[in-house]
């Protein structure tokens, strides 16, 4: 059993490898201007909060530099945020801080950004694969939390977008671990808890969903709130000196200042404001969970649809890929229902709720794409596998329920590994 946990673990870092690497297992080293993340580091490592590439003096002259229609012809670093001569990224500055800034000092050149991605998918999968060591077909779950998903989707083709969704995913990742040592009686990772929750919402703050579980797993463990809140307080901090910093407003990441096809200051990119909102809301939760995949007769025989979302609600961007729950990974949903039905296993039930709970808020937001699903997918589906080990352990007799989550579990692992194929990326 130990040597098969080992095996899947070893098994699931060499394929991120493989299509992180785009099949080479290499990555190279270079300049600062291969992405904005080496931007924003080479300018925090010349004394600035600023990104290092400065803006087009046409920018400058500009009245309204928001206007799309009135910068058409001049250059600027399309999504980056501008703001009084200066580009900055609505992003954290997270993975700058943990990756790209250690690794230019020890190498003397900058990563590119699909190496960051596959090193922090990497370390979130290592969470999530320790979720789940202890069950009882341990090997397959971790394959399962591994690459029965899209994860391997995600990690092909990084630009900076994936590589924030990806370093948020270590670290909800890393909540989830310490919550479940936290229920087991290790009150020592409280303080962890707090801290890897503190960096998930200031990698990517739409996770502040999750204060709202972990309020509730505290209410029970009173002793423990002040070890969960010290490190959060202190991160919350940190975030608004530095925002206050850039854009003289504590609670602005950026966005309002946003390069984007339409001027964004006045807008409120999640939420449901209105009525015409709502059915926003229900139309990309059913993408999220519900969204099908294309099966054909040809290699790769999947392939992954494009969004349908409602213009008048949403950012006039053109659709991208997106791939639910249930046709991906149909095992989460199955955990879920026995989250709901069996009481026994309130770990599982706990990040099974965390997840969904991510998913919900996301849903209200104006954009649907696949690679925030790395934001709830993982918490969900380690959840559910806790819950569906204890569901086997329940229903010992039925043969046919151990063959069925099998099964299902072969069909996710299978379909992962095929989809990044679907990219039409060249692999050796």
């Amino acid at each position: 059993m130990r040597i098969g946990r080992w095996l899947a673990v070893a098994a699931v870092l060499v394929a991120y490898a493989f299509y992180g690497s785009h099949g080479t297992f290499r990555w190279a080293l270079g300049p600062w201007g291969q992405s904005y993340y080496a931007n924003l580091a080479e300018g925090f490592l010349g004394g600035t909060l600023s990104m290092a590439a400065g803006p087009a003096e046409e920018l400058t002259k500009l009245a309204d530099p928001y206007d799309f229609n009135a910068r058409r012809d001049i250059p600027v670093l399309w999504d980056a945020s501008y703001f009084e001569g200066r580009y900055y990224l609505y992003f954290s500055p997270v993975p700058v801080l943990l990756f790209y800034v250690p690794v230019r000092l020890l190498a003397g050149a900058y990563p590119s950004d699909d190496f960051a991605a596959t090193f922090f998918a990497s370390v979130s999968f290592l969470f999530f694969a320790g979720v789940v060591w202890r069950t009882k077909w341990s090997w397959l779950w971790i394959l399962l939390v591994g690459v029965g998903n899209v994860v391997p989707y995600v990690i092909v083709g990084v630009l900076f977008y994936q590589v924030a969704v990806a370093c948020g995913m270590a670290f909800t990742a890393a909540w989830a671990y310490s919550v479940v040592r936290f229920l087991d009686g290790k009150e020592r990772w409280a303080i962890p808890m707090g801290i890897f929750l503190g960096m998930a919402i200031a990698t990517r703050p739409n996770l502040a969903v999750l204060l709202l579980v972990q309020a509730l797993l505290l209410i029970r463990h009173r002793r423990a709130i002040l070890h969960v809140a010290i490190p959060l307080v202190v991160i919350a901090g940190a975030l608004a000196a530095y925002n206050y910093a850039r854009f003289r407003d504590p609670f602005e990441f950026g966005v309002t200042y946003q390069m984007a096809r339409v001027p964004m200051k006045g807008r409120a990119i999640c939420g449901v404001c209105g009525p015409g909102e709502v059915p926003r809301l229900m139309n990309h939760a059913s993408h999220y969970v519900f969204w099908p995949i294309l099966f054909h007769g040809k290699f790769p025989w999947v392939w992954v649809q494009n969004n349908r979302l409602d213009p008048e609600v949403t950012y006039p961007g053109s659709p991208e890929p997106i791939a639910g729950i249930a046709p991906v990974t149909p095992l989460a949903l199955a955990g879920t229902g026995f989250a709901l039905l069996l009481a026994r296993e309130r770990r599982g039930r706990w990040l099974v709720l965390a997840g969904w709970l991510v998913l919900l808020a996301l849903s209200s937001c104006w954009w649907v794409t696949a690679r925030y699903t790395l934001d709830f997918l993982g918490l969900v589906l380690s959840g559910a596998i806790l819950c569906i080990d204890d569901a086997l352990a329940f229903f010992s007799e039925s043969r046919a329920l151990r063959w069925a989550c099998a099964l299902l579990a072969l069909y996710s692992i299978v379909l992962g590994l095929l989809l990044p194929w679907s990219l039409g990326a060249r692999f050796m």
